[in-house]
């Protein structure tokens, strides 16, 4: 179970944007908190003096009929802002897959994804 002290901890590193979808989705996704937790200072490894934002979203890849559209998957996404140039960011964030999260990827359980904002 995700709990507050967690959160607070979370939201010192990472931007939710909206807030209240974050951090129910964090409480109904507990595994990923000490995973996100653990994954900040990779992040900051590999994007020095970077922000990352969470936000909850749509897995679109997961509707197999328009049914599905009723009952959506949501993950959460982790938009990494960098003023890297686009080649440096996109090495940058092939070596944190390379470094980290492809073998961390499974506890993740298709619910977080990782992408790069340019500012």
């Amino acid at each position: 179970m995700t709990n507050e002290t967690q959160l607070q901890l979370l939201q010192e590193r990472y931007f939710f944007r909206n807030d209240a979808e974050v951090k129910h989705f964090l409480r109904e996704h507990p595994f990923l908190t000490q995973l996100l937790l653990d994954t900040d200072t990779k992040i900051k490894a590999h994007f020095p003096d970077s922000q990352v934002f969470l936000e909850v979203a749509t897995d679109y890849g997961a509707f197999g009929h328009i049914s599905s559209v009723m009952n959506s998957d949501k993950e959460l996404v982790a938009s990494i802002s960098t003023h890297l140039p686009p080649e440096d960011a996109i090495e940058a964030l092939n070596e944190f897959y390379d470094d980290w999260w492809l073998k961390v990827l499974e506890d993740a359980k298709g619910k977080i994804s990782f992408g790069l904002e340019f500012v």
